[in-house]
Formats: C-alpha cells, sequence, structure tokens
C-alpha cells in the first residue's frame, strides 16, 4: 500500500513543486510524514486489521513520497549554485556523489545499525515470541526515530532559498557568467539572490570569475 500511494501521489507533488517550489512540497510531504508516524502510535497487535495496517502505511506513502523525489530534484538547483560558487560545471560528480552516500548510509549505517539497536533492546532473532519490553521498545525506537529524523529535514529545508521564479534569475546570471560577461549585474534582485544562496558577497563570486578567466585564457 505504502509503495502504490507514493506513486499515485507524486503527481500532486510535481503540480505543488512547479507553483510554489520544490521545498515546499518537501515540507508538506515531511509534515504528512511526521504525522502518519505518530498515528503509527495508535496500531497494535490487538487493532491491526489488513485495512488498518493498510491506510496507515498509506498514509505514510503520502509523505513519503515527496521526501523520497524532491531532495532528487533539487540537484539541478544545487549544481547550478554550485557552477555560480566555483566556475566549472560539476553535475555528474554531484549526481554520482549523492547515489553513493545514499549506498554508503544504507550499508555501513542504517543496516547495521538496526542490527546493533536490535540486540541492545533485546531482541531474540529465533524466538518465536519477543519478550513484552523488547517489543515496547521496539514500538517506541521505529515511531521516535523516523520522527526525528524528519524534523532534521524539514528544519534543513527552510533554508533552501530557491523556487521556480527565482531559480530562472539564478540561471541566467550564471549562463552570462559563463558566456564571458564577467561585469557586475547591476540588477539588485540577482545581486541578493546570489549572495542569498552562496552566502558570499556579490563583488566576490564576481571576483572568483575573474580570476578564473584570467587563469585560463
Amino acid at each position: 500500500a505504502m509503495w502504490i500511494v507514493q506513486v499515485l501521489v507524486l503527481p500532486i507533488y510535481v503540480i505543488i513543486a512547479n507553483k510554489f517550489s520544490k521545498a515546499t512540497a518537501y515540507r508538506i510531504g515531511a509534515g504528512i510524514w511526521f504525522i502518519a508516524v505518530i498515528s503509527l502510535i495508535n496500531l497494535t497487535p490487538e487493532n491491526a486489521t489488513a485495512f488498518t495496517v493498510a491506510f496507515h502505511f498509506g498514509l505514510v506513502g503520502v509523505g513519503l513520497s515527496a521526501c523520497y523525489v524532491m531532495p532528487i530534484a533539487m540537484l539541478s538547483f544545487v549544481t547550478e549554485v554550485d557552477t555560480l560558487m566555483t566556475c566549472k560545471r560539476r553535475t555528474g560528480i554531484y549526481a554520482g556523489g549523492m547515489s553513493f552516500a545514499r549506498k554508503l548510509s544504507q550499508g555501513l549505517f542504517i543496516l547495521p545499525g538496526i542490527g546493533l539497536l536490535l540486540s541492545v533492546i533485546g531482541y531474540k532473532k529465533d524466538a518465536i515470541v519477543q519478550p513484552a519490553e523488547t517489543l515496547f521498545y521496539l514500538h517506541w525506537v521505529f515511531i521516535l526515530l523516523p520522527l526525528l529524523f524528519i524534523a532534521i529535514g524539514f528544519l534543513f529545508s527552510l533554508k533552501f532559498a530557491l523556487n521556480r521564479r527565482n531559480f530562472h534569475i539564478l540561471q541566467k546570471e550564471v549562463l552570462r557568467l559563463e558566456n564571458g560577461e564577467i561585469s557586475e549585474s547591476q540588477c539588485h534582485t540577482t545581486r541578493d539572490l546570489c549572495r542569498l544562496v552562496t552566502g558570499k558577497s556579490y563583488k566576490a563570486l564576481i571576483d572568483t570569475w575573474r580570476e578564473f578567466y584570467a587563469k585560463n585564457r
């Protein structure tokens, strides 16, 4: 149910991302995911049926859809900012780095971490029925940890300033610089946006491009 719902609601998030921003779509998904995980508190072996399990995890899928896709979709925005700062196109490096980081986190941290966590709370892999204390800790671990990481992701998304409108402004400025026009822009919106997304003064960015062209002539 969770995977099916993720696919079904994805077009809705695409519309939200195009109308507002990818960060907005991500935050909406994270909020729904957060609420869905909290709702799992009420799901117990006593009231669990095929319908209630499908409903709760379908709700998780509604939120997870945006949180899975939007960070990948933001990659083009990030690489444009990197080009502005470094004078180099490194899209492939970022795409490869993102894929590598995901596999590394799964292989070195998530899967071993889950195994370690299960051993700490007293999970017995050969037991037919787990002790009540183990089930209690297991229930809360798989609720509180996701809530923590969802909250962290939400807070980081608040710092993502790019949207569809100002991305075109940034893209136009980067294209201008790549074409060798290294004079300072007189547009205050462009200057403020470049400073906002890079954390550097606009003059420092232009000086970086001038040094780049001076070395590569």
